[in-house]
């Protein structure tokens, strides 16, 4: 690796500390560790004196050499193994000198990783010692905070400050004190990237402790150069990308403060200075991840003010969940951006950050570009969004690389950038058992009060309690998700449509002992035993809605499995009932054949049609987003599919709006919908 890392350098063109042609040419971490924008980030946080003397023990390949020869007057940098490599880094800086060993001069500045040559310090002379910390989260090595502060009093200096690096001390992304941890924890962990360990060292006191990186600033008596600002918090970067668009953030009281590292020049994309207020909030991915149900609310506000703002980076990772919700880190600059633009590449991100964590609100099997289209559906945007904005992306992604606007790096770099995204869009989400929420636990609680007993006529007893119940469960949880979803309390009146012989509608005398239940379904007996059994009011279904007894002011429908059998006649007219029978802020919870049953036919899954039938059904609904046939000697009454693109524009109404869509959230098999009626005075308000 050192050879590799000398030849790239001594063959570079471009030396310095922000050096594209050295950063892009490392691939392994030890190649990084030499040639990263970020090896020099730890002495970038500091306030250099410009006149300052330097001395540099162990100067590696020159990456901090060169940064520091570039900074103050002179440099003398101590490296017996790799000289060759520091001396071609540095060659265009008459202020460096490459020595063999110690000389016997004294500094203002010495930089080490030891305390061995503190005697090479003037007086007021400051030592800059980064070194790994034995004890942090990600083990790095080394010795402890306490080890170094012994060996740092023994050689008679006096420690002025103890900084943390992260992620650690060579490739550092965050320079930060022991106040930030007190005063703003929580950016101190998106500092580290929400490392789930160093978390609960931040919030038990130990943030310092227990960091991977440790940067001590030590001198013999009082220093002669203050190198890190009093009122200063911390110091990050973000010099992951060209260096043109390399910036830093100071953390100053409750604001941060950005720069750019490098001036902007006029163009089609450019970095800003930017001021932001340090609020302590979640992020909008971070709430969704664990609140699924608030997808259309917190979209919404989202999309609210990206069309107040339509900055290019007011992406959903960049708003912060507070009262009101507010845009955190916008530092991208694209000439000509919508609105538009904005959401459609906010969804396509959001789509690839809550694939990556396994969201809840995606089903098994679902791709990035399912996904992202699903969250559009929310924001009435067109499930072909997706390409044109990954194509976006692509194109920002490499200008964001490369540091160019246009050229054949460009072209090359976005080609390769376009096959990430087709092959991204296509990958499924990935799957795993998230943590219990409120909403579980109040689910739990309920389920453990319902009546067990199963009628001995009930159709969907197919022998197998456990998940008769279970299946109960999962309707009750899509209800109180879609209740909180629209801010609404405890229902009082319930309807449930198609009711059978009360598996949902038990959850429901659970959960809300004081409501008048409604029980309707083309089974007389099922309805009948609803009546006996649970307290619920009777109301006799049929396959032509107009027969059924109109109901009114109910505040939550439940439907499950019933827009499922019916045509496209059958479904405008139920969903007309559904509206007239909800009250003001009423909701209803119905579920529909998406994407995972067309799966299931196309793969031999028997849904009781003709062999003719099934073929159809499944042709109209790739042509045509909708697909019906009846059940052989039922007229009126078979399986439908749809697509929910198709969906939205049958479900929604100048009344009816979306609040929720959850692919197979029903039994893994059946979309549930989440439909609320909206009141007339927010109606007017809207207009």
């Amino acid at each position: 690796m050192s050879d590799l890392v000398a030849e790239i350098i001594r063959n570079a063109a471009d030396h310095t500390a922000l050096s594209d042609e050295l950063h892009f040419a490392a691939l392994a971490p030890g190649e990084r560790d030499q040639l990263d924008h970020g090896r020099a980030n730890a002495l970038r946080a500091l306030r250099l004196p410009p006149d300052a003397h330097v001395l540099e023990v162990g100067a590696g390949h020159g990456a901090v050499t060169r940064y520091l020869g570039e900074r103050v007057a002179r440099v003398d940098a101590v490296e017996p193994d790799h000289a060759e490599a520091v001396r071609a880094r540095t060659a265009d800086l008459p202020g460096v000198r490459v020595l063999d060993e110690v000389p016997g001069e004294r500094y203002d500045l010495l930089v080490a990783s030891d305390v061995e040559h503190a005697d090479r310090l003037k007086p007021g002379g400051v030592l800059c010692l980064a070194v790994p910390n034995r004890l942090g989260v990600g083990r790095p090595g080394g010795q402890s905070r306490r080890h170094w502060e012994r060996r740092l009093a023994a050689a008679g200096l006096t420690v002025h400050k103890v900084l943390g690096c992260l992620p650690g001390h060579r490739i550092t992304r965050a320079v930060i004190t022991a106040e930030l941890l007190d005063r703003h924890p929580r950016l101190a962990v998106e500092l580290a990237g929400r490392d789930e360990r160093w978390a609960e060292m931040v919030e038990g006191g130990l943030g310092l402790d227990t960091v991977d990186g440790l940067l001590f600033l030590a001198s013999a008596g009082e220093p002669a150069a203050r190198l890190w600002p009093d009122d200063l918090l911390a110091t990050y970067f973000n010099t992951d990308r060209a260096a043109r668009w390399c910036t830093r953030a100071d953390v100053v009281g409750d604001e941060i403060r950005r720069t750019p590292l490098l001036p902007q020049e006029p163009g089609p994309v450019a970095v800003r200075e930017w001021t932001d207020v340090v609020v302590d909030a979640p992020t909008l991915p971070e709430v969704l991840t664990e609140q699924p149900w608030r997808a259309a609310e917190l979209l919404t506000a989202w999309a609210d003010l990206v069309r107040a703002n339509p900055s290019w980076d007011l992406i959903p990772s960049n708003v912060l969940v507070s009262d009101p919700p507010r845009a955190i880190d916008l530092e991208w600059e694209r000439a000509g951006t919508t609105a538009g633009e904005v959401i459609d590449r906010g969804l396509l991100l959001l789509a690839d950050e809550l694939a990556r964590a396994g969201w809840a609100g995606a089903a098994p099997g679902t791709t990035v570009r399912d996904l992202a289209a699903w969250l559009g559906v929310l924001l009435d945007r067109p499930t072909a969004f997706v390409d044109a904005a990954a194509e976006r992306e692509a194109e920002f992604q490499a200008i964001r690389r490369c540091g160019v606007t246009s050229g054949s790096g460009l072209d090359h770099e976005r080609d390769a950038m376009r096959l990430a995204w087709r092959r991204r869009l296509a990958e499924e989400t990935t799957r795993h058992t998230p943590a219990p929420t409120e909403l579980d636990a109040q689910v739990a609680r309920t389920m453990a009060r319902v009546d067990r007993i199963i009628a001995s006529g009930d159709s969907m007893f197919r022998g197998n309690t456990e998940h008769y119940f279970a299946v109960a469960g999962q309707a009750l949880r899509a209800c109180l998700h879609g209740l909180q979803a629209a801010g609404r309390p405890a229902p009082r009146r319930v309807l449930d449509f198609g009711c059978g012989y009360g598996r949902v509608l038990r959850t429901f005398r659970a959960a809300f002992p004081d409501a008048e239940l409604v029980a309707s379904d083309i089974e007389l007996d099922g309805v009948e035993h609803c009546v006996r059994f649970f307290g619920a009011i009777g109301l006799p279904a049929s396959v032509r809605i107009e027969e059924i007894p109109q109901v009114s002011d109910i505040d939550l429908i439940w439907s499950g499995s019933v827009l499922t059998h019916l045509d496209i006649a059958a479904w405008d007219a139920l969903l007309g009932y559904f509206e007239r029978a909800l009250a003001p802020g009423g909701v209803a919870v119905v579920t529909t054949h998406g994407r995972r049953v067309a799966w299931r036919m196309a793969n031999g899954g028997e849904y009781g049609l003709t062999a003719a039938d099934h073929a159809r059904v499944l042709a109209d609904y790739r042509d045509h987003g909708f697909g019906y046939a009846d059940y052989p000697g039922q007229p009126g009454y078979g399986i439908s599919l749809s697509t929910p693109e198709w969906v939205t524009g049958h479900v929604l109404t100048p009344r009816l709006r979306l609040a929720g869509y959850v692919e197979a959230g029903w039994d893994g098999h059946q979309d549930v919908l989440i439909l609320v009626k909206d009141a007339e005075e927010t109606l007017k308000a809207g207009r």
